[in-house]
């Protein structure tokens, strides 16, 4: 498109030039995410990580026990998305650009659901369970669209982005991005009622409603610049062609996979459990969604910049197994001081959190993606979304086992069993399963050969990317 080489000339100078030489419409790929992660922030979707949709679905009346539905019905998206992905042998290198666009374009429509479907049911005056009900409906829906168009995204920018500058496509994507989301979320703070839900719950959900719907328009708008960002390069098209091996005999010689594999699925069954009762402990606390969304805007999001810019600048020096290693450490370690909050302590010891989750969750992210990007094949679009599907397989089994377990839980405290709200006890389980990922993260990991799309499968200089020296 005419405008493609405006946008490069204005990001260049930024610290893009390497990036957009030679890659007409670079530009587009690189802004179209800020729009994209202020909706993800507000509204927690694809990644369920936002406090403001826990606290949406229980102004909607969703109890602690039903909140387990959240990462079952959400994540389970993923395991439908793997099946679309399997029966879709059209998706190859030269259609992957296309079908990013048009699975991110419907998916951020069907997320205006979780807005139109409460007032159609308020409307008919249905009871509270089909509200909230058919907001997790939605959300199921509208995850699993958003997550095949992941899939074409990880192959598309695999044939887009050489090895070299991979580090450096995410710190400029996220970082303008990361930016803007913590104004947003230091402006949300001044929106909310003072006390959040506990002081004023219809305030609280009239403002949330308005901001899940702002921010969704917004994404929907976003989704454009997917179409004009540069497609597959000819020779990275030919390179990722052929006829495919049956998946079993991929993973049966490619060890280095099957670890990710196993890494993903324990990692993200601590992810489920911990981001979605996180913020039910925050409520405990008394802690509210004004509270939060400062803390957010004005600690976690810068930390979470410079979380993105170490792990961009170490990734190609370090290498994708060894940082994931580090990164999934320091991000238990964040995770297990949240478990050391009270009441007492949460004027000092909230800030510091949000900041220490912000550095370390933002880098594990940014790694785990560049990783994923490492071991898979080119042109294979089964193996990302072979990654994402068993990654909702893992949400799916943790939620299943929380729901089993509230009750118990639940009638342990009322006896006065337990010290700690319900939710301590669960986030506690969660840092189990996020601590058994940080072993497989850690051990020395077999040999592999990556994709480069200027060089095609290349050895690193001291032998495979992937074994430790």
């Amino acid at each position: 498109m005419p405008t493609a080489p405006l946008m490069d000339r204005l990001v260049a100078p930024l610290g893009a030039r390497r990036l957009v030489e030679g890659r007409p419409g670079m530009g587009w790929l690189l802004t179209e995410m800020a729009p994209v992660v202020v909706w993800t922030g507000i509204t927690g979707a694809m990644g369920l990580e936002s406090v403001l949709l826990i606290s949406y679905l229980g102004l909607l009346g969703c109890d602690d026990q039903m909140l387990a539905l959240l990462p079952m019905l959400g994540f389970g998206g993923m395991l439908v998305a793997l099946a679309i992905i399997h029966l879709q042998q059209g998706l190859t290198m030269e259609t992957a650009q296309r079908h990013c666009f048009r699975s991110a374009l419907w998916g951020r429509i069907l997320w205006m659901g979780t807005i139109l479907w409460p007032l159609v049911a308020w409307f008919f005056q249905a009871p509270d369970w089909v509200v909230w009900g058919g907001v997790l409906a939605v959300i199921a829906l509208s995850q699993t669209v958003l997550w095949v168009g992941v899939s074409s995204f990880a192959m598309w920018t695999q044939s887009v982005v050489p090895l070299r500058l991979r580090g450096q496509f995410y710190t400029w994507r996220n970082t303008a991005s990361f930016i803007i989301l913590a104004l947003t979320m230091s402006l949300t703070s001044l929106l909310m009622p003072s006390g959040g839900q506990a002081s004023d719950p219809e305030g609280t959900l009239r403002v949330l409603m308005w901001l899940f719907g702002i921010t969704t328009v917004f994404s929907v708008l976003a989704a454009w610049p997917l179409a004009w960002s540069p497609p597959a390069p000819a020779h990275a098209r030919a390179q990722g062609g052929g006829p495919r091996k049956p998946l079993l005999t991929v993973l049966r010689g490619h060890p280095a996979l099957r670890r990710f594999l196993a890494f993903g699925t324990l990692n993200a069954a601590s992810n489920a459990i911990f981001l979605t009762y996180m913020a039910r402990y925050l409520f405990d606390l008394a802690i509210g969604e004004d509270a939060v969304a400062l803390w957010q805007g004005i600690m976690q999001m810068p930390f979470m910049l410079v979380g993105i810019w170490l792990a961009g600048w170490l990734l190609p020096r370090l290498g994708g197994a060894r940082m994931l290693g580090l990164a999934q450490v320091g991000l238990m370690a964040v995770q297990a001081c949240f478990l050391a909050l009270t009441v007492e302590n949460q004027v000092w010891l909230l800030p510091l959190l949000f900041a220490g989750w912000g550095l370390t969750r933002s880098a594990q992210r940014l790694i785990s993606f560049g990783r994923l990007q490492e071991v898979v094949s080119a042109g294979d679009p089964r193996q990302p979304s072979l990654y994402f599907g068993l990654m909702g397989l893992g949400s799916i089994c943790g939620a299943a086992a929380v729901m089993l377990a509230v009750p118990y839980l639940e009638a342990a405290r009322g006896l006065g069993n337990l010290q700690h709200p319900v939710s301590w006890y669960i986030m506690a389980s969660a840092i189990v399963l996020g601590i058994l990922a940080s072993l497989i993260a850690v051990w020395r990991q077999p040999p592999y050969e990556p994709y480069d799309p200027e060089e095609g499968i290349v050895p690193a200089p001291n032998g495979p990317q992937g074994m430790r020296p």
